[in-house]
Order: C-alpha cells, then sequence, then structure tokens
C-alpha cells in the first residue's frame, strides 16, 4: 500500500488578490481578506493557494513547478505593496497585495516565496531584513486569522 503523503505547509502570509483591468496594465485591489499559502501538497507537488480568510474557502490552488515562476513587488503600483506572481512558461499573471499591517516583512516574504519557487527544499530565511532582528516566522494560524 503506497504511503500517504499529507500537505505541509511551508509559508503563509496575509495577502489579497488584485485584478487587471481589462486589456490595461492598471490592477484593482479585491478588498477581501486573504492569505497565500504555499504548501507541499497530497499530490506531492508544490501549491501556490489563495485563501480567503473569512470563508477560509480555497478560491485559487496554481501547482508550480521549480524555477517557473517567480514573485515581484509591482514597481509601477501607486500602493508600493503590489506582488505579481509571473510564469516563466506562460504568459500567466497572478497579482496579489500585501495585508499585514506592518509593510516591514514584505520583501522577507517576496524573498521567501522566491527561494521555495526555485528550490521546494529551500531553508527559510526570517529576522534578515534591516531592523527586523526580532522577526518570527508565519504561520498558518497567523495567517487564517
Amino acid at each position: 500500500m503506497p504511503a500517504t503523503v499529507t500537505p505541509d505547509t511551508l509559508l503563509a502570509f496575509k495577502a489579497g488578490r488584485a485584478f487587471r483591468t481589462g486589456d490595461t496594465n492598471s490592477v484593482v485591489a479585491d478588498p477581501a481578506k486573504g492569505a497565500v499559502l504555499l504548501t507541499n501538497g497530497e499530490d506531492g507537488l508544490l501549491h501556490f493557494i489563495w485563501k480567503n480568510r473569512d470563508t477560509n474557502n480555497i478560491e485559487e490552488d496554481l501547482i508550480l513547478f521549480p524555477t517557473d515562476a517567480t514573485f515581484s513587488k509591482v514597481s509601477q503600483s501607486s500602493a508600493g505593496r503590489v506582488y505579481v506572481l509571473k510564469f516563466s512558461s506562460s504568459n500567466q499573471r497572478h497579482f496579489f497585495w500585501m495585508q499585514d499591517a506592518s509593510s516591514s516583512r514584505d520583501e522577507e516574504f517576496a524573498n521567501n516565496v522566491n527561494g521555495v519557487l526555485q528550490d521546494p527544499d529551500y531553508d527559510l530565511v526570517w529576522g534578515s531584513s534591516a531592523g527586523s532582528s526580532s522577526a518570527v516566522p508565519a504561520s498558518t494560524s497567523q495567517a487564517s486569522s
């Protein structure tokens, strides 16, 4: 009998979704409270999940292959906290906006997402941002509250 693989959350943080306006380069933030979760799924694959924190429903579940995607800050964003999940194998773009009250860990989360996207065995790095030596890792419970 094959061993059952249980889902394993690698990283979780508060983030909402943003959607492109028609054929423009503008995006509009959806006000719903959400969380991004990177998990090793029961299927053994890496999943980038967006979960609505009000309903607890998973509304987006993207399967990612190592080195196929990047998570980067949208420099043109007037709000400054919009990030894009961009695939190299297609023209897919998924936009997210950071929802933590403080922006102090945005870059840290983005760096860890990219580390996992490049190598699913990546060791997360916490507290390396300037002035945040007391940072603690996010947990699923933080992102789902």
